[in-house]
């Protein structure tokens, strides 16, 4: 029952082919008597030449309209010169062998009635032959992908169906796998199309090459393939050759000159735990596809009941999210950033929230991935630049102090070609100085090395507008696109703050961001402050500003001012009682003169 080889791949020769045909068919209906010699008694035949040219002229036509075919449907078969040796043998050996047969069933007839016949039947034969290789190539194009040589979802369907039987039959277990590679589309947009198919082959390979003698292994959309498994006992087994499927994907292929390593998101569904039927079977493991990919990628879940009730939440969610901007009920808060040498407020970052009148505040975590999956990521980032914009004047004036806003921009927001002019229509709009806009992108983005990345920045800094690399660290953190990308400053992300102080690792991590944002004339953003031990550390290794729920946590646009006098006054009082502490210790004053010097 395996159905995971590809068919014949036949090989590009419709070109030479065709020419041969027209050179073949140019001789003949110029002198048909050159291939007529060679047949015995044909040659005195005079009053059949007439007949015989037709016939050779139609056979040939139709060889030439044969390969023609086979040209344009890039299924050539054989070489030329086999084709056409091979019609040389059959012609002849078919009247040397069918005319004597006829002349004995039919004494009557003349050699002209005779020599029709055969033709009729060769003729007949040849035109079964190749409508037949027609009907064999529109098969394989209805039920193979043209691109790997995998089944398709139609013959999945049926080996899906017929699997159900059989398991049913012999009383065994059967696990449907659904394979999602992760992230093609950056690989698409990076490599281009022919690298996207180079890498869509080089999995559909790797798949090949784990899969069992019962197996099927098909593709079924861009980049999702289906593994079909038989006589499976438990989920156990299931999540062992899940496994074995991420390690041989693992292997790096090359792309041009550029080595490629591809991840996947796998999902399991087993029959008759999961499902019942060839569809629910597809349906649940694409459920339990998306929780790997929500879980990190590069995974392997398998389906469970509670995994559909998630499948319907995020469908219901997703529609709720789709009416989000238009009722309004989208929403920017802002986080204070602080400039930790001088214990003032430099800036806050904006985040988008999202208040459901029938859910209330949806966490980020939950619509920002549904946002960039249905392509809402682009009117919804057009609205919180124009809204941060706004913001950001209004703040300022507030406050009294030149804040600047941090905006993050969504991979999808990034790759549009309207970026640049949509940031300087929006800042012109608004009124804000474009030095105290900064956009912050991920390292995975910059990680794209296009010349459209490149222009784009540069056109961005060309406006004014300031770049941070967000979440520093938790990516491919190459100083090669650093290097290359010219960036305002680097946040390190919040994972290794939080083990900052315990983590002799975590430690060193931050040590060195800093030490080479520095040298590389970048100023640092530390995220996820919360302690002020943390902050005293990272004062210590001279961190330029830092943020977090030590200061504030993320707030309306209204309440920033208040925050601000109120961060300002803390932070500079704390300071203030660690310079008399200091002092005090320097100079052994009791604690009375200590108390008296704070009031």
């Amino acid at each position: 029952m395996k159905n995971s080889s590809s068919p014949p791949v036949p090989s590009a020769r419709g070109f030479q082919s065709l020419l041969v045909s027209i050179v073949l068919l140019v001789v003949l209906v110029a002198d048909p008597r050159l291939f007529l010699n060679h047949i015995p008694h044909v040659h005195d035949m005079g009053g059949v030449v007439g007949g015989l040219r037709l016939w050779l002229v139609c056979l040939t036509v139709c060889f030439s309209l044969n390969r023609m075919m086979e040209m344009i449907l890039k299924r050539t078969i054989r070489r030329a010169w086999v084709y056409i040796a091979s019609w040389s043998i059959v012609i002849p050996a078919a009247y040397g062998i069918v005319a004597p047969w006829l002349a004995h069933r039919w004494p009557s007839r003349d050699q002209d009635d005779l020599l029709l016949l055969t033709a009729m039947i060769v003729v007949i034969a040849f035109a079964g032959a190749m409508f037949k290789r027609l009907a064999d190539s529109v098969a394989r194009t209805a039920h193979y992908d043209h691109l790997t040589g995998l089944p398709n979802r139609v013959l999945l369907t049926e080996s899906l169906d017929r699997g159900i039987e059989r398991s049913r039959r012999l009383g065994k277990k059967m696990a449907v796998c659904m394979v999602n590679v992760d992230y093609f589309k950056r690989i698409n947009d990076s490599l281009g199309h022919s690298g996207g198919d180079a890498i869509l082959v080089h999995v559909a390979n790797q798949l090949r090459s784990v899969a069992r003698p019962l197996d099927t292994v098909a593709r079924i959309s861009g980049d999702e393939f289906v593994i079909l498994m038989q006589d499976f006992d438990n989920m156990a087994d299931a999540e062992q050759h899940g496994q074995r499927i991420l390690d041989a994907l693992n292997v790096p292929t090359m792309v041009g000159d550029l080595e490629v390593c591809v991840t996947a998101s796998l999902g399991f569904c087993l029959f008759p735990d999961g499902a019942q039927d060839s569809a629910s079977l597809l349906h649940s493991a694409d459920a339990a596809m998306y929780e790997a990919k929500n879980a990190g990628r590069a995974s392997v879940h398998i389906y469970t009941p509670a995994m559909q009730r998630q499948t319907s939440d995020r469908l219901e969610l997703e529609e709720d999210f789709r009416y989000a901007l238009e009722n309004n009920e989208l929403s920017m808060h802002y986080q204070p950033q602080i400039q930790l040498a001088t214990c003032d407020v430099t800036g806050v970052e904006a985040l988008l929230r999202w208040n459901s009148p029938k859910r209330g505040p949806v966490p980020p975590s939950q619509f920002i991935g549904i946002a960039e999956e249905v392509g809402l990521m682009i009117p919804v980032g057009e609205w919180a630049l124009q809204q941060v914009c706004r913001d950001g004047v209004e703040m300022q004036k507030a406050t009294g102090r030149p804040l600047t806003v941090a905006l993050n921009l969504s991979a999808r927001q990034f790759g549009q070609r309207g970026l640049v002019a949509s940031v300087e229509r929006n800042v012109l709009a608004s009124g804000l100085n474009p030095r105290h806009l900064e956009l912050e992108i991920t390292e995975q983005m910059l990680m794209v090395n296009s010349p459209h990345t490149l222009a784009t920045l540069q056109a961005i800094r060309d406006l004014g507008v300031g770049i941070a690399i967000d979440d520093f660290g938790t990516g491919f953190s190459s100083f090669s696109y650093i290097l290359q990308y010219h960036v305002d400053r680097i946040k390190i992300d919040q994972s290794f703050i939080a083990r900052s102080i315990e983590d002799p690792n975590a430690t060193a991590i931050v040590r060195t961001i800093i030490a080479m944002a520095h040298g590389l004339n970048m100023r640092v953003v530390a995220e996820g402050v919360e302690t002020h031990e943390q902050s005293d550390f990272l004062l210590w290794r001279r961190c330029d500003d830092a943020q977090g729920y030590l200061f504030a946590r993320p707030m309306p646009k209204a309440e920033v001012p208040a925050a601000v006098e109120r961060i300002v006054t803390e932070l500079r009082k704390r300071a203030m009682e660690q310079t008399v502490d200091l002092t005090a210790s320097e100079y052994g004053l009791p604690e009375s003169s200590r108390m008296f010097i704070n009031n």
